[in-house]
């Protein structure tokens, strides 16, 4: 890996379950949430913390795809981009956490993958390149966290 693509890689990680600057890594900011409120969706708000990671999740899978080469992919007027959780029970709400993880493992491990001259190749279907695509889904992720942690404390 060259060391644009070494920092994109240890953005990613940080955010996800290492130490960001801003404050909890994704795993320990979910660490604590329950089936009861991750499906809980308070007064006024769009969406729920199982439905933002899902969303998550999808956007990473949205990546991997596009890394791959799959032009035909698309997240945006889809169920997956926005799923519809009314309630979870425990196990339903660890394999939404487990798809996550198995996802960031797979995005890892694609992002490993890149070569220098991919990150300023157009991303096929879009109109911006794989560079800004990685930082943005940095910057997703770290938006959706801000929410979370803001439902946290009103289901809680």
């Amino acid at each position: 890996m060259n060391e644009e693509i070494k920092r994109i890689y240890k953005n990613i990680a940080a955010v996800y379950d290492g130490q960001p600057w801003y404050g909890d890594n994704m795993v320990k900011m979910l660490s604590d949430v329950s089936a009861d409120a991750a499906a809980n969706r308070p007064h006024k708000l769009n969406h729920s913390i199982a439905e933002i990671v899902c969303h998550i999740t999808a956007w990473r899978q949205f990546v991997i795809e596009k890394i791959k080469g799959n032009a035909e992919y698309e997240v945006w007027d889809t169920e997956l981009n926005w799923r519809n959780i009314k309630s979870l029970n425990e196990p339903e709400w660890k394999s939404i956490k487990d798809s996550l993880q198995s996802c960031q493992t797979e995005f890892l491990q694609q992002v490993e993958k890149l070569s220098e001259a991919q990150l300023s190749a157009p991303v096929t279907g879009r109109k911006y390149n794989f560079r800004l695509m990685l930082q943005g889904i940095v910057q997703h992720d770290i938006y959706h966290l801000g929410q979370i942690s803001m439902i946290k404390k009103l289901v809680n």
